[in-house]
């Protein structure tokens, strides 16, 4: 099974997965740092030299080829995929049985149809539904502002928390939807 972990910027999905990865023992893939990787380039170099466009388009690429990789590596990371329910109870557990990937997606990674359709089809999503102030919290520090574009747009805007809050209304439905399990983070 894959287990992908979806929420906004800041709300601890790289840390926490690769904890999870390491306590199931399988592999872990932030899927910004891949594109970094494998563009040469941050997430923030792409954003100012193309657009935001661009990287959506790239998140879509390299979502389906790493997914078409792995699972054509892992045939079994499909099935233990259990049904979606919308019992997604906090307290249950992780399903961890085949677990063959660990993966972090952007917080804007959901907005894409396709993006959505491919996590929703080939992972066990789980939400890590964080406080906003808490999110913003770790936003408005300046290491934060330079890795992240669109939070380092809203500050030079001088309205960044309710750029940043709308940005996150517009999202948070889209991580519900998603999610086979929300986890309060």
């Amino acid at each position: 099974m894959i287990i992908s972990l979806i929420g906004f910027m800041a709300s601890g999905k790289t840390s926490l997965g690769q904890q999870l990865a390491q306590s199931l023992r399988c592999e872990f893939v932030d899927l910004d740092q891949h594109i970094e990787e494998k563009e040469g380039k941050t997430v923030a170099e792409i954003f100012a030299e193309k657009s935001e466009a661009h990287f959506r388009e790239l998140e879509e690429k390299y979502l389906e080829d790493l997914l078409e990789e792995h699972i054509s590596d892992n045939p079994q990371t499909l099935e233990d995929l259990p049904l979606k329910t919308d019992d997604s109870e906090d307290d249950a557990a992780i399903p961890a049985r085949n677990c063959t990937l660990v993966l972090s997606v952007g917080g804007g990674c959901v907005m894409s149809d396709l993006c959505a359709e491919l996590l929703d089809r080939f992972t066990y999503c789980i939400y890590l539904e964080t406080d906003f102030n808490a999110m913003f919290s770790r936003l408005e520090q300046p290491q934060e502002q330079e890795k992240r574009p669109l939070v380092a747009a809203a500050a030079e805007s001088g309205k960044m928390r309710e750029q940043i809050e709308k940005i996150f209304r517009q999202r948070e439905p889209h991580y519900r939807k998603l999610a086979r399990k929300t986890i309060r983070f």
